[in-house]
């Protein structure tokens, strides 16, 4: 029988662990009967701060459960990638635990698995309910992500997603520590196909992606995965230099021919304040992949894992 995984990492989600598992009681054994699949779970506690491991530990769940507690918070790339390197099953499920991704999904992720896609992704049908700042900041991203890359990464898809083992093993090859998933999704290729989804409220609490934060990920993102930050700073440099050497001729044209008088303090100010700021904004772009270099060549794990326990067995 065909195996499956469903990942889900978890942060700080002690409140609606019960919520999320009688969602999935409910949903999963009906899935297991009418599409002829072996359903598992697997949690990963990203060093959470409240009783998140307890609740786990306390509830109960109608297929099998496992748990990775992993030592610290390493960040949500790192705990989908503990998870794909423990599972066992021919595919995996990877989903959030605060009940936005509509669990009613997953039957149409294996049937599409089952015509032969590697990748079946879940992509926002509509973004209306984000704040502006969010969507602005969103399609800002994609473009830049996008630009100049062999590897689009599809918009508006996140990690709610299905993987074959194919996929999976393809990137637990990857050697990169500081992972953008979204890029590497992509990046290893095959078979794949999007279905839009409804992103339903929070069954609890409130998300911990302010738009800061969100700008912190695209950037981080965008280093990791593209050098168009790299190449946009380098065509604004020379678009600089040469607008800079056409007003130099121009004030000199008008110091030999036209005995213009150059009394243009506030202008000269406002260019070297201008240049200066511009130099500082391409060192950060620098540094930002500097860092980045930095980071891959201490060779560090992706997470520590400081325990691993079986919830139920079905």
């Amino acid at each position: 029988m065909t195996s499956i995984t469903i990942l889900i990492p978890c942060y700080n989600e002690a409140k609606g662990i019960p919520a999320l598992a009688a969602a999935l009681n409910a949903e999963l054994p009906k899935i297991e009967k009418d599409l002829d699949v072996d359903l598992s779970l697997l949690f990963v506690d990203d060093g959470s701060k409240d009783n998140t491991v307890d609740v786990l530990k306390a509830t109960d769940f109608d297929i099998p459960t496992r748990l990775i507690v992993l030592s610290r918070n390493f960040g949500k790339e790192a705990a989908l990638s503990a998870g794909l390197d423990a599972h066992w099953s021919d595919a995996v499920i990877m989903m959030d635990a605060d009940l936005q991704h509509p669990i009613a999904l997953i039957p149409d992720m294996i049937r599409k698995w089952r015509e032969g896609y590697d990748v079946v992704y879940a992509f926002k049908s509509s973004r209306d309910q984000e704040g502006l700042a969010t969507r602005l900041l969103s399609k800002a991203f994609y473009r830049l992500v996008n630009y100049g890359s062999r590897t689009e990464l599809p918009k508006n898809a996140g990690d709610y997603r299905l993987l074959d083992r194919r996929v999976v093993e393809a990137i637990g090859k990857l050697p990169e520590a500081q992972r953008f998933m979204k890029g590497l999704y992509a990046w290893v290729g095959f078979r794949q196909i999007g279905i839009p989804m409804t992103v339903a409220e929070r069954a609890t609490g409130r998300t911990s992606f302010s738009p800061i934060r969100l700008l912190g990920l695209a950037v981080d993102g965008l280093t990791s995965f593209s050098i168009a930050p790299i190449r946009i700073m380098s065509i604004a440099g020379l678009l600089i230099a040469t607008l800079s050497f056409l007003y130099m001729a121009w004030i000199i044209l008008q110091r030999l021919f036209f005995e213009a008088p150059f009394n243009g303090f506030a202008s000269l100010a406002v260019l070297i304040a201008f240049f200066g700021g511009t130099t500082v904004l391409g060192l950060g772009v620098v540094g930002e992949y500097v860092a980045k270099a930095l980071l891959e060549a201490k060779r560090r794990p992706i997470y520590v894992v400081a325990d691993e326990i079986e919830l139920s067995d079905g």
